[in-house]
């Protein structure tokens, strides 16, 4: 599935924006939590991910 048809299929793209900033915490997280092995996560993604999370893409991030 393209990735703009996802998003019409989910009706928010916000909602797929949220979740997707969750996941990229997960990888960056887990491995600290012995859940997964590290990833090596561009810098410009770690900029664009800051951003959204000052942005108010919380929605699906873990708890500290």
């Amino acid at each position: 599935m393209e990735f703009a048809d996802y998003i019409q299929s989910i009706g928010d793209s916000k909602l797929v924006a949220s979740m997707m900033v969750g996941d990229l915490q997960r990888v960056i997280e887990y491995p600290k939590r012995g859940f997964a092995i590290p990833q090596q996560v561009p810098k410009n993604i770690l900029t664009a991910y800051q951003r959204l999370l000052d942005d108010g893409y919380t929605e699906y991030v873990l708890a500290h």
